[in-house]
């Protein structure tokens, strides 16, 4: 219900504009920023499309066209989180390596 206005507009769109308001959604992976939180929209209102079984064939195209456009950004932000992820692992000290910095630290005291 949140997004039934953005449905409706959807509907009255030509294909070639339906297309161009998905494509310009985000322009890829360097757009992030601007970008995401679009794709986060558009993510919801599908849902709420799906789930709302209207118009069923025109939101399966919809959603379609969508994942075809984006589908390298949102893949490429769970390889960069997952990256992210690995390197902070890497990163963190284990117990025995803190306990040795405590004692190191205590010594310089």
């Amino acid at each position: 219900v949140q997004f039934s206005a953005i449905t409706e507009h959807i509907g009255t769109l030509g294909p070639s504009a339906i297309d161009v308001s998905l494509s310009t959604l985000c322009s890829g992976m360097h757009d992030l920023e601007e970008g995401l939180p679009l794709l986060i929209l558009a993510c919801r209102w599908l849902v709420e499309a799906c789930r709302s079984r209207e118009r069923f064939e025109a939101v399966n195209a919809y959603l379609h066209r969508f994942l075809h456009l984006h589908s390298a950004v949102l893949a490429g932000i769970q390889d960069q989180f997952e990256r992210k992820q690995q390197q902070n692992d890497a990163h963190e000290p284990t117990p025995k390596e803190l306990e040795e910095r405590k004692k190191e630290h205590d010594k310089r005291e």
